[in-house]
């Protein structure tokens, strides 16, 4: 346990116990003789502050480590010598006060300059008294002294820093900074916002904020400083006089062990700032609109292009594909007669019409019957996706699961000829189009099924949770999986992966993807070769007030 510090009055007393041995020792003497060397650690131990005591003619008879240290007199024997040879710097004005104390006078200053001879200058605060012999005379004065230049400098520097500190706060317009205590007392208040608001910053410090704040705003606004010395940082948009806006910001201040010691208080006017905004605002949803009208217009012009070379396709392809089929039942007559016995002789002395008949342009016109009827799927995929524009969506609460069974119901022979696994897990009831649902889920579960992997057992699982503002729908397989750098691709009209070998006219996934950003949602892949995929997408509340904002002829 520290030894406790004692008090001025102790230490006088200590010191008046020790004046009266001195005093004993200079009767037995006719000229002052350095004190008794047993009464200095006495002295010393009792003596925190810097203590010196002087006889009448200002002659060190005590002085304490601390005033040795304080006034660096280590390497000098002041014992017996007059004060003014130590410090031949002294004043007049602190000579006057020694004067005056040897007359009996006690003098106490709270702050005052000691110029030293090094050019340097102290500031002391001190306390001198006079001490008395026994006869009742003044025998010479005691002087307590504490060198505050640290603590006064600090304070000078601080304050101009308060002052550079307010000066930039006062160059903010409708700016204020005000700093409280934990008894929620104003140690600091400045700022233009707050004569603004009807407040005097000087007036303000010192008091409480339960007597500066009126009686409604402090029903409001004590919760925020209380939270702030709880460590909180909360913001607040107050409204101000003439329609202005003001943003407080409470925010508490810790010292080095992370302990909240005050609360800050930095309002700021945001009027402008918050107009300014609302017209960024207003020119952003002007420049969207624009551009959403644009979209629409290209959107428009884009899918009756596709509907229109759609069904202009189709002209030459039907017409390529009744003719293949002419010219394939010519060949089969042609064949049936140039075979036959009556022209045997014919086919011996040509083996290579045989070939021809028989061999070569069969296969040619599989090759132009199935490259037809690639194009046919290609050209469905085309009209099913710019259809998707004109159809107009319808929005109804839907039986998630009742919906996926049927879908499910409708793959049951191939699901059961595989003998896939499947795992329902919770569905949400969602607010959609049912026959876009019905068709996600039928593109996705198609595909789950296509592309399983015949050495192992398949696996395939449905579920889906509600999250804030949106459902979230998943199905996820154990089937061949998509390497990462096709994960994005596949969602690309006529996307086929290289190596894919099942049939296919890589539409699916991009049918799925339009109708899922009809309902304002995403559709994400994640997958691993060898492992499985897993495709998510969500549905957006009240999806469709939104696609009306955005699109009027939704």
């Amino acid at each position: 346990m520290a030894e406790k510090i004692p008090s001025r009055m102790e230490l006088l007393e200590e010191i008046a116990s020790l004046k009266k041995q001195l005093t004993q020792a200079q009767e037995q003497q006719s000229h002052p003789q350095p004190y008794d060397q047993d009464l200095l650690p006495l002295f010393v131990k009792h003596s925190p502050h810097a203590v010196a005591m002087f006889d009448i003619k200002m002659r060190y008879l005590l002085a304490s480590q601390r005033w040795i240290e304080d006034y660096r007199l280590h390497s000098q024997d002041i014992i017996g010598k007059s004060h003014y040879e130590i410090f031949p710097e002294i004043g007049e004005n602190w000579k006057e006060d020694h004067r005056q104390v040897l007359q009996g006078a006690t003098i106490k200053r709270e702050i005052d300059t000691f110029p030293r001879k090094d050019g340097s200058l102290q500031y002391l605060r001190y306390e001198l008294r006079p001490w008395r012999k026994r006869n009742g005379e003044i025998g010479g004065l005691f002087m307590f002294t504490e060198v505050i230049t640290d603590q006064v400098l600090a304070r000078i520097e601080l304050e101009k820093s308060q002052k550079r500190y307010k000066r930039l706060i006062q160059s903010i317009p409708g700016a204020a900074v005000m700093t409280f205590d934990k008894d929620f007392r104003f140690s600091f208040a400045s700022g233009q916002g707050l004569e603004e608001a009807g407040f005097d910053p000087i007036v303000m410090v010192g008091k409480t904020v339960r007597e500066v704040l009126p009686e409604e705003a402090l029903l409001n606004l004590l919760p925020f400083y209380e939270a702030t010395l709880a460590g909180e940082t909360r913001v607040l948009e107050l409204p101000g006089k003439d329609g202005r806006a003001y943003q407080a910001h409470f925010v508490p201040i810790l010292d080095e062990n992370d302990e909240v010691v005050e609360g800050m208080v930095l309002s700021l006017d945001v009027t402008e700032l918050n107009q300014a905004r609302l017209e960024l605002q207003k020119a952003l949803e002007q420049k969207v609109d624009e551009r959403n009208k644009t979209l629409r217009h290209i959107n428009r012009e884009a899918q009756e292009f596709a509907y229109t070379i759609s069904h202009d396709l189709r002209v030459p392809l039907v017409n390529i594909q009744g003719f293949t089929g002419e010219l394939a039942y010519g060949i089969q007559e042609l064949s049936s007669i140039l075979l036959s016995e009556e022209h045997v002789e014919l086919s011996a002395s040509n083996p290579k019409l045989k070939e021809l008949l028989e061999e070569d342009i069969p296969e040619s016109l599989q090759f132009i019957e199935s490259s037809t009827g690639r194009m046919e799927g290609l050209i469905k995929g085309i009209l099913q996706v710019s259809r998707l524009g004109q159809r107009k969506f319808i929005n109804e609460e839907i039986n998630t699961k009742a919906l996926l069974n049927d879908v499910l119901d409708s793959m049951m022979h191939i699901i059961e000829q595989k003998q896939i696994t499947l795992s329902i897990g919770d569905l949400p009831n969602v607010e959609a189009d049912p026959l876009a649902l019905e068709q996600i889920f039928s593109n996705l579960l198609s595909n789950a099924v296509k592309y399983l992997l015949p050495e192992r057992s398949g696996y395939i699982e449905i579920g889906g949770e509600r999250e804030y503002g949106l459902t979230r729908f998943y199905v996820k397989d154990n089937g061949r999986g998509i390497a990462t750098l096709n994960q994005k691709r596949i969602f690309y009209m006529f996307s086929r992966l290289v190596s894919e070998k099942t049939p296919g006219e890589g539409m699916g996934l991009a049918f799925v993807r339009t109708l899922v950003r009809k309902f304002g949602g995403t559709i994400e892949c994640d997958s691993q070769v060898g492992i499985g995929s897993t495709f998510t997408f969500t549905i957006v509340d009240n999806w469709l007030t939104i696609a009306m904002e955005q699109h009027p002829d939704f």
